[in-house]
């Protein structure tokens, strides 16, 4: 009964006090979710998502590029391509 009895005798200010430190707890950890929320509310999408997406598609059109340099190149080294025989 000893924590009950001190929790009931503690003032409005340190109630205050508690459910301050509390809130800005709360509030810190939920932060990154908290900006990730308001950003798809005004951005429309997340924008670690976007630039995930915006990254991912330009990894892959730098490897299509080198893909076809390699095709070409590959090519150009074989020479024309000798015709079928009669």
């Amino acid at each position: 009964m000893g924590v009950v009895q001190e929790l009931l005798q503690l003032s409005l200010i340190d109630w205050f006090v508690v459910g301050l430190a509390t809130f800005t707890c709360l509030v810190g950890a939920l932060l990154p979710r908290i900006g990730n929320l308001l950003g798809r509310l005004m951005l429309g999408e997340d924008p670690l998502l976007a630039r995930w997406q915006a990254a991912r598609k330009a990894k892959r059109e730098r490897a299509l590029q080198n893909k076809l340099a390699r095709k070409a190149s590959k090519s150009a080294r074989q020479g024309p391509a000798s015709p079928p025989p009669p």
